[in-house]
């Protein structure tokens, strides 16, 4: 950051917040939803080299808590404000689930492109083929958001966060014994900090529900 009249700003990071939401996450999707519509594998190689990268430089709160949004701090403005991850954490939920939607996407893809998991390795990924690069985006990219919406560290109007949890569970599809896995998404939207459950019999009507929500 830097000091202007003795108060800090951060203009890299948020930078990297108006990129992330405007340009990196849409495009990931889109790149994703032009080759499952049209099978043209251009847009799943750039697609696929995106997500790595985007994997790659995903912030967490083990060792990369300097590149969160707030850097582990509370928000100036709003007091009740903390977490988020390159963005806040309302918005940091509707790029997690694109962006699991878009992996989604991409997956079966990965196993037929040696020339981009060639890149990658020559880039510095530790990988060295598909199944690498799936365990590196999951570990790096979606194991961080999930453990966020469980630390209450990324959390979205009614809607969001559930919406993302249950995008995470679905593309993960893991019920092993590394948490976060999909049951322990399901059981946050459902029965923990979601409740869907409560929300399906006490906050909708005919008319829908209310609280901002995108339902």
């Amino acid at each position: 950051g830097l000091t202007h009249k003795g108060k800090k700003y951060y203009p890299i990071s948020q930078y990297a917040y108006m990129v992330y939401g405007s340009v990196v996450v849409p495009s990931l999707s889109s790149f994703s939803q032009a080759y499952i519509l049209t099978g043209d594998r251009q847009y799943a190689h750039k697609g696929m080299i995106l997500l790595a990268r985007l994997a790659s430089e995903y912030p967490n709160y083990e060792d990369r808590i300097d590149r969160t949004w707030l850097k582990g701090k509370h928000s100036t403005l709003h007091t009740w404000e903390q977490g988020g991850m390159i963005i806040d954490l309302i918005w940091e939920t509707f790029m997690l689930e694109a962006t699991a939607y878009a992996y989604d996407g991409l997956y079966d893809y990965m196993d037929t492109d040696p020339e981009a998991i060639e890149f990658l390795k020559n880039k510095g990924l530790p990988i060295e083929n598909a199944d690498d690069l799936r365990k590196f985006i999951e570990d790096s990219l979606f194991k961080h958001g999930m453990q966020a919406m469980l630390d209450k560290r990324m959390r979205g109007n009614d809607g969001h966060h559930q919406s993302a949890a249950l995008a995470c569970a679905l593309v993960m599809d893991n019920y092993s014994d590394n948490h976060p896995n999909s049951k322990d998404m399901v059981d946050y939207a459902y029965h923990g900090i979601g409740q869907a459950a409560y929300h399906l019999v006490n906050g909708l009507t005919r008319e829908g529900g209310g609280h901002e929500s995108p339902n």
